[in-house]
């Protein structure tokens, strides 16, 4: 396997991943077989002396036109160039489907908005929370 480190004109720092800000200095790009898709290459950032894996970021998923199904027993990426379009309809008839708009913080993340209060429906998003919680 080849991989090819070039170094950054302008080196910079990733925070979000560990503790603080880890300095950047280099880029890699390392050759992948994905099933399905064939060969091409994942090009991401050194975290020098980190455990830290290779990470699909937000920047990288929005050129490719990614849609991500995470629906229980799914765990699927959809991709599409440009002139391709990737389409999300609910079964006809279908209730209870919600299409949240996110926030992306400044660290890149992606935010869920849930302050407001009286533009909010009365009624559930489809389930509950994910996380179990005690009653006091």
């Amino acid at each position: 396997m080849d991989l090819k480190y070039t170094s950054l004109v302008e080196p910079s720092g990733i925070s979000g991943v560990g503790k603080g800000v880890i300095p950047v200095n280099h880029a890699v790009t390392v050759p992948i077989g994905i099933p399905g898709t064939g060969q091409s290459n994942f090009k991401g950032l050194v975290l020098p002396s980190s455990q830290v894996p290779a990470l699909l970021g937000l920047k990288s998923m929005q050129k490719k036109h990614t849609i991500l199904d995470l629906r229980e027993g799914h765990l699927h990426m959809w991709t599409a160039d440009k002139e391709s379009d990737l389409e999300i309809r609910s079964k006809p008839g279908a209730s209870g489907v919600s299409r949240i708009q996110l926030e992306q913080a400044a660290s890149g993340h992606l935010l869920l908005p849930c302050t407001a209060y009286k533009d909010a429906e009365a009624r559930p998003m489809g389930g509950s929370s994910a996380y179990p919680t005690q009653q006091q």
